[in-house]
């Protein structure tokens, strides 16, 4: 539906919420600042949340803060406590991992100093609880980090996988600040964006598409991406207001039903022709040193159906496989002479001077040699 007809207002705390369920795509227009203060002068009653423990359990991560506070000092410790949790995670031989044990009745004690396995969320809850321990109001946030740029159109394409949890700190004057203790543990989960590049069984529900390193597979994949982007642009919020805007824009005077279904239908079919137009010239074609390769395994795959080439085989070790083949059955009387073998081994080395040397290889001549070769 177009963004006016779903009422949305954005709460204290940063969420955007609406009072209508959501069961279709919804596009909004936001703007981020990053350098911000959020709540500096909090009520005392509005943090009161944000402090709440269970009065029993996790011995020993009370005891833990309670030693940091008496060696912090009676001044405001807040930065010299959050500073002594993450020395913690960084140095107490943590892992981060997405297949953590089971924790039992005293989490925070058990992943503190029994585990000492988790992910984010695991992270970003046991420090949101030793800081509350300490007296510093702390809350666990999750939302997404990082994501992919399409080369194509420049949008950024936010997957599940993207998905993160991090804490948030109350400090006078300062309001709420971000902490990550998920850094502490594990930079590389931070600097990358996601998990996937980590954890390869996360991505196994993905589209195979996407999976595909091939660079015109790649190429495809942002396409396919940008189409389905101007789609959701273009139509999905598609409102009135829009479209008066732009049948004016074309010289319409007329803004009625039948003008603005007409006009949708040009720009859609022009939208469609560019996209159609922009994929076609982006086809490369195919390799003419792979296709001359190619030809050459048929020829020797008639000869004898052994010789089919691995994927992983490369030209020279493909020619030593292919000597030994077709000479060993030489000598059961097969039709393949030693000079035709010879042959066949310094066209395989020609390819793969062809594809890794120096210099401007001659693809013509030998794809030429390569026909002329029979058996």
């Amino acid at each position: 539906p177009p963004q006016e007809q779903v009422p949305t207002r954005l709460l204290a705390d940063g969420q955007f919420v609406t009072p209508r369920r959501l069961d279709a795509r919804v596009r909004y227009e936001v703007t981020s600042h990053t350098n911000f203060i959020v709540q500096a002068q909090e009520d005392a009653r509005d943090l009161t949340p944000a402090l709440r423990i269970p009065p029993r359990g996790n011995p020993r991560a009370r005891e833990l803060v309670a030693s940091w506070k008496a060696a912090a000092g009676a001044d405001d410790n807040s930065a010299r406590l959050i500073d002594r949790a993450l020395t913690y995670f960084r140095d107490g031989g943590f892992v981060y991992t997405l297949e953590p044990p089971l924790l039992g009745d005293n989490p925070v004690d058990q992943f503190l100093f029994q585990t000492k396995q988790g992910f984010c969320e695991h992270y970003a809850g046991a420090f949101a609880v030793m800081m509350r321990m300490a007296g510093i109001p702390a809350r666990v946030v999750t939302g997404y980090q990082g994501g992919e740029i399409n080369p194509v159109d420049g949008f950024m394409t936010v997957y599940q996988q993207d998905a993160h949890a991090w804490s948030e700190v109350w400090l006078k004057g300062r309001g709420w600040v971000r902490v990550d203790p998920t850094a502490a543990v594990s930079p590389g989960r931070i600097g990358d964006g996601g998990v996937a590049s980590s954890f390869p069984a996360l991505a196994a529900g993905r589209s195979a598409l996407i999976e595909l390193n091939a660079e015109w597979a790649q190429r495809l994949r942002y396409n396919l991406m940008a189409v389905q982007n101007a789609w959701n642009q273009w139509v999905l919020a598609y409102n009135p207001a829009k479209q008066r805007d732009f049948l004016e824009g074309l010289g319409f005077e007329s803004t009625n039903w039948e003008s603005i279904a007409r006009a949708l239908v040009i720009a859609m079919g022009a939208l469609m022709a560019l996209v159609s137009l922009s994929l076609f010239l982006r086809v490369r074609e195919a390799d003419p040193l792979d296709a001359a390769y190619a030809l050459l395994v048929r020829k020797l795959v008639r000869v004898d159906p052994q010789l089919n080439r691995a994927p992983h085989e490369g030209p020279v070790a493909y020619a030593a496989r292919v000597a030994t083949t077709l000479e060993s059955a030489t000598g059961r009387g097969s039709s393949v002479p030693a000079a035709k073998i010879n042959v066949i081994q310094a066209l395989l080395h020609r390819i793969a001077s062809a594809r890794y040397g120096r210099g401007t290889p001659n693809i013509h001549a030998l794809r030429t040699d390569i026909r002329k070769l029979s058996f």
